[in-house]
């Protein structure tokens, strides 16, 4: 197995989308390409990719014996490390999405069937915006002219907020906009 020396923060920069993977490989011995897309709930293609991803960065190596992935005390360590940096986990009907905290940065993975996605959002608008919301209702473009973000940054804040409980998300009656709770105030979202 390669011997790579690699962070628990360098994986959360560079390598986000393998973070599902290492949490759950972490009580894991050993790990099939089947066993991998049944625990994420994705495709074997796709679980076959983050295994070879995760051999070259020498977190799991293939056994040429029986095919399995062992699974290393370096993968073990940085799990260990991650599942403190979790913030929350959210399952919803195809989707399944996570929130890590590392230094100035909120991490949100989005794991789908055929993809893993990872975005990052800094703590000072997530913080700008829960601000905002606490004091009055607002749309989207009025958060992001207030807070001086994109759209996409403002949609992952309260997507961050949500997971972390501080928001609710529920459907607007007579819109069908979906409507963001905090406290007694509303915000429309889309």
């Amino acid at each position: 197995m390669p011997r790579v020396h690699i962070s628990p923060g360098e994986i959360l920069r560079r390598y986000c989308w393998l973070v599902p993977a290492i949490i759950e490989l972490n009580a894991k011995q050993q790990v099939t390409r089947k066993e991998l897309a049944q625990i994420l709930e994705v495709s074997q293609k796709l679980a076959r990719t983050v295994l070879w991803m995760l051999s070259r960065l020498g977190l799991v190596e293939k056994s040429p014996r029986t095919g399995e992935y062992l699974v290393s005390n370096s993968l073990r360590e940085i799990a260990k490390t991650l599942r403190t940096s979790l913030v929350g986990i959210r399952r919803y009907r195809n989707t399944t999405r996570m929130v890590l905290e590392h230094e100035d940065m909120y991490y949100i993975v989005v794991i789908r069937r055929n993809r893993i996605i990872s975005r990052r959002v800094s703590k000072e608008i997530v913080n700008k915006v829960e601000e905002l919301l606490r004091r009055k209702s607002m749309s989207m473009d009025e958060i992001s002219k207030n807070v001086s973000a994109s759209i996409r940054e403002i949609c992952d804040s309260l997507r961050v907020l949500e997971i972390r409980g501080v928001l609710k998300r529920v459907k607007d009656r007579g819109s069908g906009k979906s409507i963001y709770l905090v406290g007694d105030l509303q915000t429309v979202s889309h």
